[in-house]
């Protein structure tokens, strides 16, 4: 019995620290309610998902976390501020017609940092602001990126 609790100590802890967070409601990056850690999402958090049906809005500050994953019909709209993603930035890809693509609006006054593999599609991406493209290899992502935009790509090779 003390062997099964130790084990189940083991991967609680082992969980907490490679665990991940979750959007539970639409609103504000900042506000630690729409998330399920109740804090707002950084490297400490692990994989960070927009669910579906959520809409997040970042407007402000510098963030960074270890990797993004954008659920379908989740939306992620960087209105200001600066995200980093230290490993993969994964928007979930349909057909573009249906219910089950995500959606990423880097607007004008965003800026997103990807370090890692970025997956998107033309239809799901939208790109008016910064994009850096920092790690060594990889594509550029596939995105709509807008004519007569501030839209700019620095390409870092780390």
């Amino acid at each position: 019995m003390k062997g099964l609790y130790l084990f189940l100590s083991a991967l609680l802890v082992s969980s907490l620290a490679f665990g991940q967070v979750n959007s539970i409601a639409s609103g504000d990056w900042s506000t630690p309610a729409n998330w399920s850690c109740t804090c707002v999402p950084s490297v400490a958090n692990g994989t960070v998902t927009i669910s579906a049906l959520d809409v997040i809005t970042m407007t402000t500050g510098s963030h960074q976390i270890t990797a993004l994953f954008i659920d379908g019909d989740g939306t992620l709209n960087l209105n200001g501020g600066s995200l980093i993603v230290n490993g993969n930035l994964d928007v979930t890809i349909g057909d573009g017609f249906s219910t089950v693509d995500g959606f990423l609006n880097l607007n004008s006054g965003g800026s997103l940092e990807g370090r890692g593999l970025v997956t998107s599609s033309t239809g799901n991406t939208q790109i008016n602001g910064s994009y850096i493209h920092n790690q060594n290899g990889g594509a550029i992502p596939t995105a709509s990126w807008n004519t007569g935009s501030s839209s700019t790509v620095q390409v870092r090779c780390v």
